[in-house]
C-alpha cells in the first residue's frame, strides 16, 4: 500500500502546499526497508553526485544574505532530498509492480485532463476546484492542465508519458493494450495542453519507431498502427455531447499558432515563444555572475527588486545561483546520462534514458521541469534500478 501511495502521489498529487508527499512517502519506504533489513543500502553514485548540489549552498547563502529571499536555498534542499530519497525508494519497488501500477496511475491522471477539457459528466468544475486547491494559476477553457501545476507542465508531462508508454510497451514491460491506450491518450492530450509536449511526444515517437522498425513494420505492427487511429476516429461521435466546438476551434488556433502566423506573415512565431525568448539573457552584474541573486522568479521579492525573471529553467538557474553553480546544478542528471551511455547492462533501458534526458533538457528552455518529481522519474527511472532491492 505504501508503494502504491508513493506512485499515486508521484503521478497525481505530488504535494499540497509546503508538504511534499513524494519526498515524505519516499522517506517512509526507506525507513520501512531499514527496519526490515536492519541496514540501509543507498546508491553511492547518486550520493556522490548529490554532493554537487551541496557545493552550491554557500553561494546560495550569500545571495540570501544580500537579498533575503530563501527560495534559492529551499530549492537546493528539496533537490538534494529528491536526488537521495526518490531514486532509492524506487529501487525498492519491484519492477513488475512499478510498471503495472505506475502505468495505471498515469492513465488516471491523463483521463482527468480529458474530463476537464471535455467536461465529461460535468467534472470540469470539480477538477478545476481540486487543481486550484493544489496550485494557483489562471484557467482557460481552451486548454487543460488536470491536476498538474500548469498548462505547460501538463503538456511536457504528457509528452514524456507518451514516450514512456510507447517505449516500454515495445520492449514488453507494459501490457501492450494498456500501453497503447496510454500512449494515444497522452499524446493527443498534448494538443490541448502545451506545444512543448507535442514536440517531446512527436520526437519520442519518431525515435522509438526508428529503433523498433523491425517490430513496427510487420503485418501485425502495421495493423495495430492503423487500427488505433481508426478506432479513435470511429469513437469520436460518442464524445459529441461533451465537445464544445467553439472551444476546440480556439484550441486549434492557439496550438498551431506558429503555422497560422507563418501563413500570414511568412515567419514562424507565437506570442508565448516571443515573450519567453525576450527573457533569454545572461547575468551581467558581478554578484549575479558569481553567486546569483537567489530570487524566486516572478516572486514578489523579485518583482519588487525589479530582478530579471524567466519561465525557462536554464535562465532561472543562471540568475538564481550564478554561472559557476549552474554546472553543479545540472551535473547530477548529466552524470546519469553519461553513466547510462557507458553502461554495458540493460541495453534497452539504458537507451531509454539516452533518448529521454536530451528531451528533458530541451524542455528546460520552456520551464523548470527536469527536477520536478514526475518528470525526473519518467526520464531517469531505469537508471535507479541498478541499486539492490
Amino acid at each position: 500500500m505504501l508503494k502504491f501511495l508513493f506512485l499515486f502521489c508521484l503521478a497525481v498529487v505530488p504535494r499540497y502546499g509546503a508538504v511534499d508527499f513524494v519526498l515524505l512517502l519516499a522517506f517512509c519506504i526507506l525507513l520501512v526497508d531499514f527496519f526490515r533489513r536492519k541496514s540501509l543500502i543507498l546508491d553511492r553514485e547518486l550520493l556522490k553526485v548529490s554532493c554537487c548540489v551541496f557545493l552550491i549552498i554557500p553561494f546560495a547563502y550569500i545571495a540570501f544574505a544580500n537579498n533575503h529571499d530563501p527560495f534559492g536555498i529551499v530549492r537546493l534542499i528539496k533537490l538534494s532530498l529528491l536526488l537521495i530519497l526518490v531514486p532509492n525508494a524506487i529501487s525498492r519497488i519491484e519492477e513488475i509492480f512499478f510498471f503495472k501500477w505506475f502505468t495505471v496511475v498515469l492513465l488516471f491522471t491523463v483521463v482527468v485532463m480529458y474530463c476537464e477539457y471535455f467536461n465529461i459528466f460535468g467534472l470540469r468544475s470539480i477538477v478545476n476546484d481540486l487543481q486550484s486547491s493544489l496550485h494557483h494559476g489562471r484557467e482557460v477553457s481552451y486548454r487543460a492542465k488536470g491536476l498538474f501545476a500548469g498548462y505547460s507542465a501538463a503538456g511536457v508531462s504528457c509528452g514524456f508519458i507518451a514516450l514512456y508508454a510507447l517505449y516500454f510497451s515495445m520492449i514488453g514491460k507494459i501490457n501492450p493494450k494498456i500501453g497503447a491506450c496510454l500512449f494515444v491518450l497522452s499524446y493527443i492530450a498534448t494538443f490541448f495542453t502545451g506545444r512543448t509536449g507535442i514536440l517531446i511526444g512527436s520526437v519520442g515517437f519518431l525515435v522509438v519507431v526508428a529503433l523498433f522498425s523491425k517490430k513496427v513494420f510487420t503485418i501485425k505492427g502495421l495493423v495495430i498502427l492503423a487500427a488505433v487511429p481508426l478506432m479513435l476516429f470511429l469513437s469520436v461521435p460518442i464524445f459529441f455531447p461533451y465537445i464544445d466546438f467553439s472551444v476546440v476551434d480556439v484550441t486549434i488556433i492557439r496550438t498551431f499558432e506558429v503555422f497560422f502566423n507563418f501563413q500570414e506573415t511568412g515567419t514562424f512565431s507565437s506570442e508565448s515563444t516571443t515573450q519567453i525568448a525576450k527573457t533569454y539573457k545572461l547575468p551581467h552584474t558581478l554578484s549575479e555572475i558569481t553567486y546569483g541573486n537567489g530570487f524566486q522568479h516572478w516572486g514578489p521579492q523579485a518583482m519588487q527588486a525589479q530582478a530579471h525573471s524567466s519561465d525557462a529553467g536554464f535562465i532561472q538557474t543562471l540568475f538564481m545561483y550564478g554561472i559557476f553553480s549552474f554546472f553543479f546544478y545540472y551535473f547530477p542528471v548529466l552524470y546519469i546520462w553519461w553513466s547510462a551511455a557507458k553502461s554495458s547492462e540493460a541495453a534497452w533501458d539504458r537507451l531509454y534514458v539516452m533518448i529521454a534526458l536530451p528531451l528533458a533538457l530541451m524542455a528546460e528552455l520552456k520551464g523548470h521541469y527536469i527536477y520536478s518529481s514526475l518528470i525526473f522519474v519518467l526520464v531517469l527511472f531505469p537508471f535507479f534500478y541498478r541499486t539492490v532491492k
